[in-house]
């Protein structure tokens, strides 16, 4: 399930079914009308006025405001049987890979905008500034809290099987 399903399901409190549909596809359905409604995510929350959509409601607002916690979204996981080594040295890499990107912004834009849906900087540099955070760099205590938040709500709901919990770390 993903975050913004469940979020969804949290919101209204019912365990619906949704269509599963390609995020970048979801406007296109809106707009010949094959769709009524959908949950938008990446660029398209940027830019879903411009083609003439409004919202309904922001379910990163929405979570923000009625939890005081920051929404999890994706997440860089691995297997317990891992050595430790290999693990810190991918996350040194990673972190080395985020400060040259941060420290030469600039030189990431080619490449971010060849695969970007939209390509105006102001949506690109909007959706980077949300998605590339420091909890990118390290989850902390706030983003654990967070991540333990939304998993033990969507428990609770009885959308997430119980059970994982702290061990997810």
């Amino acid at each position: 399930m993903t975050t913004a399903n469940l979020l969804l399901k949290l919101f209204l409190n019912n365990d619906f079914h949704p269509v599963p549909v390609r995020y970048d596809k979801i406007i296109p359905l809106l707009l010949s009308g094959e769709s009524d409604l959908g949950v938008l995510i990446h660029e398209e929350r940027f830019t879903y006025e411009k083609q003439g959509l409004s919202k309904l409601q922001d379910l990163g607002e929405w979570w923000e405001e009625t939890t005081g916690k920051h929404i999890p979204l994706g997440a860089i996981a691995f297997q317990r049987e891992i050595e430790k080594e290999w693990k810190e040295s991918f996350d040194s890499a990673l972190k080395l890979s985020l400060d040259l990107a941060y420290k030469n912004r600039e030189d990431t834009y080619e490449y971010i905008l060849k695969h970007s849906q939209d390509t105006t900087r102001e949506v690109v540099d909007s959706h980077i500034d949300l998605y590339v955070n420091q909890f990118t760099r390290s989850l902390g205590t706030e983003g654990r809290d967070a991540i333990l938040t939304l998993y033990q709500k969507g428990v609770n709901a009885g959308f997430l099987p119980p059970g994982k919990g702290k061990e997810l770390f």
